[in-house]
């Protein structure tokens, strides 16, 4: 009923958005500049007295009595807009909680999700659909979901299903509000754009996001035998083994001056990071300059493989930085140019106070340059640099825990120095909750009780529960500890909010910065924000009108955003694109030249003049009609929309539906039909066995869906594909020579860790519609399953994916080409169709030839069966490509991976229903499972031991009473096991709240 009720009222509310959208954006407009007017006025105190060259704050004042001061000028109105864009248009933090460390294939990952929002650090209600992923060890997506967040909080559930392959995964959680940040191109070649309709949708392709939340953990192979949970990974199989690795780990040292820049004739710190390509640390001593230059400058690593020197540039300056490991491996590096004018900036820790120190030099002038201070966002601080040496006092209570951000500009928005730091206070060293009850060991079968409570700081943080349910919601997880894998990701809630969405890339053990609140911590941390600090908060883009603006929206319900484009059938090429054939040649004739050559793939250039020509204006700027229904597996039609487009595109809100459904999408540009006549929106085509004779007429537009999903994944480092085996404790051993298959040997039970190969499944299959949708939706110049790899697999990340020469039997004409290579056959997922039998009654038996160890068929065939789409049922792609390793050197030159695509029919006659406009399937909203809870007081106890669960308890929304309290109850499996309890979670106030049984 209640979904009947929310289809009904679909189309009005989509009919409505436009005014609700306008009249919601005034109104929060309104409500800002005056909270902000007013915030202003009230850090003002109604003086105007300028800021002197030394600014001082108290252990007495509080942050309400800061100065804020925002004067009438070109700084003070950056520095305000800087200020209303972090409060208008704050930006959503994620953290995903999980049931255990690590999985074996067979195994559910459970998991509770966080949201976060900047504005006020409270629980976000910017976004009601959160969008997590599962990718493989390889860099696949294996499973998408969508998850309903309610006040900033979500639950769901993947299964590892059998036919996955081991390794290390990655579970990726964002938001689509979230992308509107950290957008860059991603790198590409220049014979990739020419896959793509035009520029734009080459640009959309390549789209890439700097942040995203992830985390990485172990999936074993199952377990031979039930409860064996021997740590052993079988990876997906290689074409070919390097003996000698191309891509061997190089010791390198990075060099990354504070404040962003050397300035000439004045003091600058510089920090420096050693470690190897591949993510492990070096520790040792670094020299600026030889014996030859005379003076040296000479430091030793600190924490981690990194650490500081002062060097005072003169023009000129040019100086080698020599770094020399422990181990006796060299790196060197060449210090930046200094800069003739401009600004430094140093930030340093005294005690209990910050010192923020600016030194202009050059023919920067007084009086010209603004410095602000911003925590998550909101800015804190304000002045103006009135001498060629600042400095400004901060006492350390009175800046906010985590990542503040110093900005040094002048009156156009030009950034002179911008540099991080961290803040840490006493309590933040602290667990939130407090975990009890924990025995040291448990019998099987066993009987528990586990106490969770708020500690001291948090508790009185929060002062009153949110209507009457309680102090705050976490999520808790009580698992075997005997058989649960240490990771150095041990992040929390807390140093994920705090940290870790504010550093680039992954750290190793971030809960080692805040297991005391001493100098050692701080001076670690402050070298990890040096080092490994990127901008959330973009500065100039905030501030300056005109250099970003949003593009996605915030979901509440899932939304579709897309462009309307005039229509050209069916991607065929025409014929005279190819100017080495006659123009009355047809496709079909084409392809059987092309078969007798040999060639098994075609070049994109031959397709380039036509279709591109032909689509250089297709998008239309006028209104056009769209309908969209919504229509359910049983085929009932479920809810009906009409918009209009704007400007060429369009915005679709869906209602929430907790359930799989097709969605189609048509476009038409008028809705003045003949009087009586029906216009039928979705229109079936029809197969080669249709009676009818007729084909439906091609519509004058058609329109293209821009999915919001990333498509490209973050290489791992050492620390991300490796257990700890060493309490956490960060090592430098020798790597593995094999990168793609990068184990640690690990002794677990007399066990040792190993890894064999098996080749049974492809890197991923996927169903043909859903493929062909992508390829179109992607802009590819054709759907033809050699573009559907590519949209897949992209160009491996190369600068020339490959040099296409004929086939030809001169001598050095034989250079590997990217190539994509069709297969045909009706068995589901064989590769190269080795040894594959085909019933001699079935219908794909017909004209079937083996050649050359594939199988293939005569054109004719190929036209009637391969060529329809209706006849497909799945594409499965094979490849020696991980996205993982894109770009690398394995993959230069002869070494380029090879990628096959295996066209799999469905079995017999079966066919699929092909449409004229947009259809898809789409994955309602995840519906959470329930975790199940063994109760041995209701059951006799097993004779023989058959429960080996490794979570022993698992509660993703456990609400904590008026107390900040909670007890709960559990069953131990069939062994005599210790535990871990792993509990994290949100206040209602916004405090973030975590606890472990080892803290």
């Amino acid at each position: 009923m209640n979904e009947n009720m929310c289809f009904t009222s679909w189309q009005h509310q989509v009919l409505d958005e436009k005014m609700f959208r306008a009249s919601t954006l005034k109104y929060i407009l309104l409500l800002t500049c005056i909270a902000f007017s007013s915030f202003v006025a009230a850090q003002r105190g109604g003086g105007d007295t300028l800021f002197t060259t030394r600014y001082d704050i108290t252990s007495n004042a509080s942050p309400e009595k800061w100065d804020v001061r925002m004067p009438d000028s070109k700084l003070g109105s950056l520095a305000n807009r800087l200020a209303k864009v972090g409060q208008l248009v704050p930006q959503e933090k994620v953290y995903v909680h999980m049931d255990n460390t690590s999985y074996f294939i067979g195994d559910s990952i459970w998991f509770s999700a966080y949201l976060r929002r900047t504005s006020d650090d409270q629980k976000s209600n910017i976004s009601g659909i959160l969008y997590v992923e599962l990718l493989n060890h390889d860099g696949y997506v294996m499973e998408r979901k969508m998850i309903e967040m309610r006040n900033g909080h979500g639950q769901g559930a993947f299964y590892l299903d059998t036919e996955y392959y081991p390794g290390y995964y990655e579970l990726r959680a964002y938001t689509r509000w979230q992308l509107n940040w950290g957008i860059f191109e991603h790198k590409h070649s220049k014979e990739s754009e020419k896959w793509f309709i035009d520029k734009k949708l080459e640009k959309r392709y390549f789209r890439d996001y700097e942040k995203l939340y992830s985390r990485v953990f172990p999936v074993y192979n199952a377990p031979k035998a039930p409860g064996r949970y021997d740590e052993n990974m079988t990876l997906r199989i290689l074409r070919r083994y390097f003996k000698n690795d191309p891509d061997a780990p190089e010791l390198q040292v990075k060099l990354y001056p504070e404040g962003g820049n050397l300035i000439e004739g004045v003091p600058c710190r510089v920090a420096f990071e050693a470690s190897y390509t591949d993510g492990r640390i070096a520790d040792g001593t670094l020299t600026v300059g030889d014996e030859k230059e005379g003076a040296q400058i000479k430091a030793s690593t600190k924490h981690r493989g990194r650490g500081t020197f002062i060097i005072t540039p003169t023009k000129g300056y040019d100086r080698t930085v020599i770094f020399i490991a422990a181990n006796g491996d060299k790196a060197k590096a060449q210090l930046p140019q200094a800069e003739a004018e401009g600004a430094s900036l140093q930030i340093l820790h005294n005690g209990s106070q910050w010192s923020i120190v600016v030194r202009k030099a050059g023919s920067v002038k007084i009086d010209t340059l603004g410095l602000t201070v911003m925590h998550e966002a909101r800015v804190r601080h304000f002045c103006l640099l009135a001498d060629s040496v600042c400095k400004i006092d901060m006492a350390d209570s009175l800046l906010e825990c985590g990542v503040n951000q110093v900005t040094v500009f002048d009156g156009e928005g030009r950034v002179y120095a911008d540099r991080l730091f961290f803040v840490s206070h006493p309590e933040f060293a602290k667990p939130s909750l407090a975990i009890s009850g924990i025995k040291g060991q448990y019998a099987p079968y066993e009987h528990g009780s586990i106490g969770v409570e708020m500690t001291g700081a948090s508790l009185l943080a929060t002062s009153t529960g949110e209507n009457g349910k309680g102090l705050g919601t976490i999520s808790l997880s009580i698992r075997d500890k005997d058989n649960a894998s240490s990771l150095y990701d041990n992040a929390n809630i807390q140093t994920e909010m705090l940290l870790s969405s504010e550093i680039q890339g992954f750290i190793p053990s971030p809960n080692w910065y805040f297991e005391s609140d001493d100098e050692v911590h701080r001076e670690a941390l402050d070298l990890l924000i040096l080092t490994q600090g990127w901008r959330r908060f973009n500065w100039r883009q905030m501030a300056v009108k005109g250099e970003w603006d949003l593009t996605q929206p915030g979901e509440r319900t899932p939304v579709i955003v897309g462009d309307v484009y005039n229509y050209y059938p069916g991607f065929f090429y025409h014929p005279k694109d190819w100017t080495d054939y006659s123009s009355s040649m047809d496709p079909h004739q084409l392809s059987d030249i092309a078969d007798r050559q040999g060639w098994t793939d075609i070049h994109p250039a031959f397709f380039s003049s036509i279709e591109r020509e032909q689509s250089k204006n297709h998008e239309i700027k006028k209104m056009v009609h769209i309908r969209a229904e919504l229509i359910t597996i049983d085929d009932t039609l479920a809810a009906v929309a009409d918009i209009d487009s704007k400007d060429g595109k369009f915005r679709l809100n869906l209602p929430k539906l907790y359930k799989d459904y097709f969605l189609f999408v048509a476009v038409s540009d008028t809705l003045k039909w003949k009087k009586g006549k029906k216009y039928e929106w979705v229109q079936r085509m029809p197969d080669m066995d249709d009676k009818r004779k007729f084909r439906p007429k091609d519509g004058e537009f058609s329109l293209r869906i821009d999915h919001p999903y990333p498509r490209f994944v973050k290489p791992y480092t050492y620390y991300q594909k490796n257990t700890n085996v060493l309490n956490e404790k960060l090592d430098s051993s020798r790597v593995l020579p094999d990168g793609t298959r990068q184990l640690a040997e690990v002794s677990v039970r007399g066990n040792r860790r190993t890894h064999s190969i098996v080749d049974s499944l492809p890197a991923f299959s996927v169903d043909a519609y859903e493929a062909y949708n992508y390829a179109l939706d992607a802009g590819m110049l054709s759907s033809f399953p050699t573009f559907i790899a590519r949209a897949y697999v992209g160009d491996y990340g190369l600068s020339k994916p490959y040099i296409y020469t004929f086939p030809s039997n001169e001598k050095g004409s034989g250079c590997k080409s990217y190539q994509i290579f069709k297969k045909y056959g009706a068995d589901q997922l064989q590769r190269m169709l080795k040894g594959a039998s085909v019933n001699p009654d079935s219908a794909n038996m017909r004209s079937t030839l083996k050649i050359d160890r594939r199988i293939i068929h005569s054109t004719k065939e190929r036209e009637d069966f391969y060529g329809n789409l209706a006849n497909i049922e799945r594409y499965a792609i094979y490849t020696d490509y991980f996205p993982r390793l894109e770009g690398s050197e394995r993959y230069w030159g002869e070494r380029i991976p090879e990628t096959n695509i295996l066209l799999v029919p469905y079995p017999e006659y079966k066919k699929r229903i092909f449409y004229r406009d947009r259809r898809y399937e789409m994955s309602g909203i995840a519906y959470p499972s329930e975790f199940y809870h063994i109760d041995y007081s209701r059951q006799p106890l097993p004779e023989t031991p058959t429960d080996f669960r490794r979570t022993l308890y698992w509660n993703p929304a456990l609400q904590l009473d008026s107390e900040g309290k909670a007890t709960v109850e559990f069953y131990n499996n069939s062994r005599e096991t210790r535990i871990e309890v792993s509990a994290e979670g949100v206040a209602n106030n916004g405090v973030l709240l975590t606890g472990r049984s080892d803290m």
